[in-house]
């Protein structure tokens, strides 16, 4: 399975092509100029494809619950389709990005393992309270409001990352919680 997105830019369109083969999960960009490959080719192009499957997945997990799928139940079937990525994702020898191979699960950092799987424990609680919520709020609204939650991770990552805080990440933080204060607005004005 292959897609593509295309992403504007000063010198034209250039798209970022995904694709979910038998080894693996792959990022290319369409030809280009130098700059804009090596812009790309960084963190935009996978975060942009994280947008895109994060907006995807909230219209889904909505199109779920409205055909009848009780909410207790939309997070373990998404989970499913979680273990076929990870098992495109963890084959052996596959393709990291550019990045060297990494070594065997067991020879990772224990603080490292131990933070990814709590990171999984915490990010599937939320998915649980996001599926109830998804059950009776608007997909528009549930979605953007849960989906302020980078100041969250900001504050954390100042506090214990020791991550610089500037002026831009500080508007950002008020753009982002002011976007969710007008879904929310809209949400409860539509009920």
């Amino acid at each position: 399975m292959t897609t593509s997105c295309d992403f504007p830019h000063s010198e034209g369109a250039r798209s970022v092509i995904v694709a979910c083969t038998r080894q693996g999960l792959h990022l290319s960009l369409s030809p280009g100029t130098a700059g804009t490959r090596a812009e790309m080719s960084g963190w935009v192009a996978p975060s942009a494809v994280a947008v895109t499957c994060y907006g995807t997945w909230a219209f889904l997990s909505k199109v779920a619950l409205n055909q009848g799928l009780h909410p207790d139940y939309s997070m373990p079937v998404e989970k499913a389709g979680l273990a076929l990525v990870v098992a495109l994702a963890m084959k052996a020898g596959g393709d990291s990005g550019g990045a060297a191979a990494a070594p065997g699960l067991m020879q990772q950092p224990k603080l490292a393992l131990l933070s990814a799987f709590m990171s999984g424990v915490i990010g599937t609680s939320g998915g649980l309270f996001y599926s109830k919520a998804m059950a009776v709020g608007d997909a528009s609204t549930v979605a953007a409001v849960t989906a302020s939650y980078p100041p969250v991770t900001l504050l954390l990552g100042v506090i214990f990352l020791k991550e610089k805080l500037d002026a831009n990440k500080i508007i950002g933080m008020v753009l982002a919680l002011l976007s969710a204060l007008f879904f929310a607005r809209a949400g409860k004005a539509a009920s």
